[in-house]
């Protein structure tokens, strides 16, 4: 009889997981007298954060929504024209990988990878295959690089690397704590592709921990 494994994303499973997910039950019973927050299968009833803001610490769940900040909007009206001109190693590229594709080559196969790699080094590119598609010697990506730094700082307020501002929902942490500056983000639920701004041991985490639960214990 064969066997049906089922691989699902991760769970919480690190103390720090688990005391977020711990954080969310408690703030879940003390401002929102156990009503339920939205909790699913996966992450579990108390694994997807809620929405909550003191002194000490913020939390909210993942954010399924488009930007509110108005850089997607402001970006879209924006168009940059210049193309790579006819000597540019890009558009050399673009031909030859055309010319492959006539022929019948596997687009990303061995011989396509092989075929370009040679090709590259011999048209100026050292690292032959390695960045190819990135690769410009005629000035059109400096240029474009320069207008996209222009364009962001029209874009008033202060961005992220991605140039929505810090309060776009897109680019805000699932969890802060102001006093140590530490920001968690996840994907979807807590446990699942965990990103932090700043290394932290679990002593560390453990007093952040405590004062966070110290914080909404007054709420009535």
């Amino acid at each position: 009889m064969n066997k049906i494994k089922i691989i699902t994303p991760p769970k919480a499973s690190t103390n720090i997981d688990l005391d977020l997910v711990n954080l969310t039950e408690y703030i879940t019973q003390k401002k929102f007298k156990g009503e339920w927050q939205g909790g699913g299968l996966l992450g579990g009833e108390y694994g997807y954060g809620v929405d909550y803001k003191n002194k000490v610490f913020s939390m909210k769940p993942y954010y399924w929504g488009e930007c509110d900040c108005g850089w997607d909007e402001f970006y879209d009206k924006k168009e940059f024209t210049e193309k790579h001109s006819k000597d540019c190693f890009q558009t050399k590229l673009g031909k030859f990988e055309n010319n492959l594709k006539k022929k019948g080559v596997d687009f990303m196969g061995k011989k396509w990878v092989d075929t370009v790699n040679k090709w590259a080094i011999e048209n100026g590119h050292k690292s032959g295959w390695g960045g190819c598609a990135v690769y410009c010697d005629c000035g059109r990506d400096k240029k474009f690089e320069k207008w996209i730094n222009e364009l962001i700082k029209k874009f008033k307020g202060k961005s992220s690397k991605e140039t929505h501002k810090d309060t776009c929902s897109l680019v805000l942490s699932n969890f802060k704590h102001y006093k140590s500056g530490l920001e968690i983000r996840w994907y979807k639920w807590i446990g699942r592709d965990m990103e932090y701004n700043k290394k932290i041991s679990n002593k560390e985490w453990k007093k952040i921990y405590n004062e966070c639960i110290k914080s909404i214990r007054c709420i009535k």
